[in-house]
């Protein structure tokens, strides 16, 4: 028996033209809960950013692609930031090449860029989230780093994760940009916490990212 599922958002729970969660998919994750089944967010998202779409009382969050973990009252139960390391060979290597990239980043402070283009404004229109403040390139070792979305095409990914993030990962979902983080931590790893949070086993959970499709039907 099913005891858990798991939702992405952006495609899943809320479509691509919308703002927020629609009545009949929250209705439909009410009666989940109901039937007494924990119901869990799993997205790239940071935490703050899943809140705009929706305050539907979730039993946990897989925030930032894994890096954070989030309960139902909003307290932190684990996080994982990209090694500062990656950061420094980041920020070098920018400062000294003349093909540089635009990125944003999230920490516990916010949401941050170290430029706006025309790739990070599509980004943020599609998911319908304020674009992030920009900062300088240095900022970027201040803080605990948990995300970064980087807007290159995969050959130049390849080259960010072989040679200068090599302790970090990427996830690409579109084509004009990739999600940087720790290569210890993934959704996976995250659905894996609230597994062992709550004592269930792989068998109790259900992963659907296409679930809004099931609840359309």
């Amino acid at each position: 028996m099913v005891k858990a599922i798991f939702f992405d958002v952006d495609g899943t729970l809320l479509r691509f033209n919308e703002e927020t969660i629609p009545d009949s998919i929250l209705d439909s994750l009410r009666c989940l809960k109901n039937s007494g089944i924990k119901v869990f967010v799993a997205s790239g998202r940071s935490y703050e950013q899943i809140k705009r779409v929706t305050d539907f009382p979730f039993d946990g969050f897989v925030a930032s692609n894994g890096a954070v973990g989030i309960d139902a009252e909003g307290k932190v139960l684990y996080k994982s930031s990209i090694p500062y390391i990656d950061l420094f060979n980041l920020v070098q290597y920018l400062e000294s090449t003349s093909s540089g990239f635009c990125f944003s980043y999230m920490t516990e402070e916010g949401v941050f860029a170290n430029d706006i283009n025309e790739l990070l404004e599509h980004h943020y229109a599609l998911i319908h989230i304020p674009l992030p403040e920009k900062r300088p390139l240095l900022e970027l070792l201040r803080s605990k780093v948990f995300q970064l979305t980087a807007y290159i095409g995969p050959k130049q990914e390849k080259t960010l994760i072989d040679n200068i993030m090599v302790n970090c990962v990427a996830t690409r979902w579109h084509d004009d940009f990739a999600d940087i983080n720790n290569q210890r931590y993934n959704k996976a790893t995250g659905v894996a916490f609230w597994l062992r949070y709550y004592g269930l086993a792989k068998r109790d959970m259900e992963l659907l990212p296409l679930m809004r499709d099931r609840f359309n039907k």
